[in-house]
């Protein structure tokens, strides 16, 4: 907040991740994968059978990603070369957020903008939330035990919004490697519901009263 929702907004268009109109860049330079899957500009074919598992508001809303096929293969390898690169269990999964407009690209910017977002986010993550759980029962071979998790920009490596689905039960040693970065989803939320009940006195540098927060 101190360094300004525009100012970050600036960085990221600098930075060729946001284009002109206030959305996420979907070419190669830079490279944004999940952008590139949202817009249709990529496709992952071995995804369908988990995305037909969505519901139909869930599927309009969210789309089902993979890791690289490599990525999945070496989720146990502790080697330098795989370590924080490579799956974080032998099952992990990420769902999109089929909207590519920058105040969604990162978990840092829900509720920046006005208090209809902040609610508007509160209800997404419970959404995604949801749309996560029901396809780790319905896909099989998952156990009970999964973990949600979002990575905080900076700390995160693509630009735009995908929740971490991770099943603890079969966890490799690049989950522990990240494990810094693992923002729980639940935590996020709890967090946010807290900023509906009492929202932050601190204005956004660079923004009129009328644009600050609620």
């Amino acid at each position: 907040r101190r360094h300004g929702l525009s100012n970050l907004e600036k960085e990221l268009t600098d930075a060729g991740v946001v284009g002109d109109g206030g959305t996420l860049t979907t070419g190669t330079k830079p490279f944004n994968v999940f952008a590139r899957l949202v817009s249709g500009a990529m496709a992952q074919p071995e995804m369908a059978a988990a995305n037909a598992l969505l519901d139909g508001p869930a599927a309009e809303r969210f789309l089902l990603a993979c890791n690289r096929k490599e990525n999945d293969e070496h989720w146990h390898s502790s080697a330098p070369e795989w370590l924080g690169k490579a799956a974080m269990s032998q099952r992990h999964r990420f769902l999109l957020l089929r909207d590519l407009d920058w105040s969604w690209f990162n978990a840092l910017v829900f509720g920046m903008r006005d208090g209809a977002q902040l609610a508007e986010a509160v209800a997404t993550l419970e959404a995604m939330r949801e749309a996560a759980l029901s396809y780790t029962r319905a896909d099989g071979g998952w156990s009970t035990s999964v973990g949600l998790y979002l990575h905080c920009y900076p700390l995160n490596s693509v630009q735009a919004l995908h929740l971490h689905i991770v099943d603890l039960a079969a966890v490799g040693p690049t989950f522990t490697a990240l494990s810094h970065k693992n923002l729980q989803l639940d935590a996020a939320l709890e967090v946010l519901r807290e900023e509906l009940e009492s929202p932050p006195v601190l204005p956004l540098r660079g923004t009129s009263p009328r644009q600050s927060p609620l």
